[in-house]
């Protein structure tokens, strides 16, 4: 049997499956994809072998999945000095563009800090690979309280009952009543005035 070419992938026939299920896992496969997409961005080195590339690709994810990082952190590191030199470049060409072309000095100097910033976070990312937080993160919610005035009519006392998550005030009827108000007014539920007498007093809330 002859070697297949760079760019053709060779798959195993199965008894249980039809070749176009073997062709539909292989291309939904995340090994297969991220190779065929990796391969786009290096070709700086030529034709490379898909197969090869393929069995490299399931070697480092196996390694991976083991708890082997050390890809990682080999990858990040190398990505820290690449960024750090598109930093520098993009910051020179700011400087070059500065004093007649501000314009492209802006955009320049937009990405270079864009370039730093990812940098910055790289660095983060490998500093967690090899020092994860052993506390588990909680997130802290403040508790406002939702504030409700009632105005008792033309006295207007104000009372405030503030409502939170961790703890319930009961709310007390108000039994204050203003002198010159008729003797009428005689339920006030929730800041609502109910003149079961006269129907003709108003109330504000």
């Amino acid at each position: 049997m002859s070697k297949p070419k760079a760019n053709t992938l060779a798959v195993e026939g199965s008894s249980e499956k039809s070749m176009a299920r073997i062709k539909a896992e292989v291309a939904f496969s995340t090994y297969a994809t991220n190779t065929l997409t990796t391969q786009t961005f290096t070709d700086n080195f030529g034709e490379l072998d898909v197969q090869e590339c393929i069995g490299v690709m399931k070697e480092r994810q196996a390694k991976i999945r083991g708890g082997n990082l050390t890809s990682l952190e080999n990858m990040l590191t190398a990505q820290v000095f690449t960024l750090n030199a598109l930093f520098n470049k993009l910051a020179q060409r700011s400087g070059l563009n500065m004093g007649e072309h501000l314009g492209a000095a802006d955009t320049y100097m937009r990405l270079a800090l864009k370039a730093q910033s990812q940098c910055r976070s790289t660095i983060e990312a490998i500093n967690e690979i090899k020092n994860p937080s052993s506390a588990p993160t909680f997130v802290k919610q403040a508790n406002i309280g939702n504030a409700v005035q009632v105005n008792n009519g033309a006295n207007n006392q104000t009372s405030t009952h503030a409502h939170t998550r961790t703890r319930k005030i009961p709310t007390e009827p108000n039994k204050l009543l203003a002198a010159d108000q008729p003797a009428t007014l005689s339920t006030l539920t929730g800041g609502v005035i109910n003149d079961l007498d006269s129907r003709k007093a108003t109330a504000a809330v």
